[in-house]
């Protein structure tokens, strides 16, 4: 019987996996607007894709975890950046906005 569980759990487990590049909504909390590519990245790692379009670039971060039955879990943030600096702080799955404490928090560049 144990070696049977044993056999079972290991085909569970072989059949997970992951993908994309790992990070938590944490990290997101920390970013505020302004903020310049690297200091991101040296919050969220390294994106897992990067584009360009109208000017902005954009950094992309996916993490997907996939088990024998499915997804397990995922999430993404696509952030966009104007001349360097990161344009606004995604809105977090479950969070509510305050737009008075989103301001407070933001960071002061100069142009």
């Amino acid at each position: 019987m144990r070696l049977v569980v044993f056999a079972l759990a290991l085909v569970i487990a072989a059949g997970c996996a992951t993908g994309g590049r790992y990070f938590n909504w944490q990290q997101v909390q920390q970013l505020r607007p302004g903020m310049t590519e690297r200091q991101v990245i040296s919050i969220m790692g390294s994106p897992y894709s990067t584009a360009v379009r109208d000017d902005e670039d954009i950094f992309t971060w996916v993490w997907v975890v996939v088990g024998p039955v499915g997804v397990d879990t995922s999430r993404s943030v696509a952030l966009k950046f104007r001349d360097g600096r990161l344009e606004a702080v995604p809105r977090i799955p479950g969070q509510v906005r305050d737009p008075v404490a989103d301001e407070a928090r933001a960071v002061d560049t100069p142009p």
